[in-house]
């Protein structure tokens, strides 16, 4: 879909390609059809516009920070089912309620907790001198089972 003009804009299509789409900058750019630097001048003069990518953008955040969270907890919902029988010529519905667990993934802990509590999860690059001249970057990581500990040792 290419556009040129401001006054074409659709502000609820634009909320839509961010909310639920996930469109970052670069896809709305080349949604609209629209230089890169047409772009920045409509956030700058129409507030309409700006907002609406802000509150949009705001909204998917928000909604991927509870997925996360839920992830990271773990998951309790009911499924539901429903049969139908004929016997006799007669329809009979029976509905099947089966409570499940997704256990808490492991990779969302630890996403959630090197971003919640970055001093004591975050992974770092440990600087080491050598020979007082050169500088190696080595990159510093926790084993699985120091993460365990960690956990363990957490009152969530």
């Amino acid at each position: 879909m290419a556009k040129s003009k401001y006054i074409d804009i659709d502000l609820k299509k634009i909320s839509y390609l961010i909310e639920v789409k996930g469109y970052n900058h670069k896809q709305l750019i080349e949604y609209l059809g629209i230089s890169r630097e047409t772009f920045y001048n409509w956030i700058k003069k129409h507030t309409d516009f700006s907002d609406t990518i802000k509150k949009s953008r705001t909204h998917l955040i928000e909604e991927v920070k509870n997925k996360l969270i839920e992830r990271a907890r773990g998951i309790e919902y009911e499924e539901v089912t429903q049969e139908i029988k004929i016997i006799d010529g007669k329809e009979y519905k029976t509905v099947k309620k089966v409570k499940k667990y997704i256990p808490p993934s492991d990779t969302a802990i630890i996403f959630a907790l090197a971003n919640l509590d970055p001093n004591n999860w975050k992974r770092a690059d440990k600087v080491v001198e050598e020979d007082n001249k050169t500088k190696v970057n080595i990159k510093h990581s926790v084993s699985k089972e120091e993460i365990a500990k960690r956990i363990d040792n957490e009152d969530f």
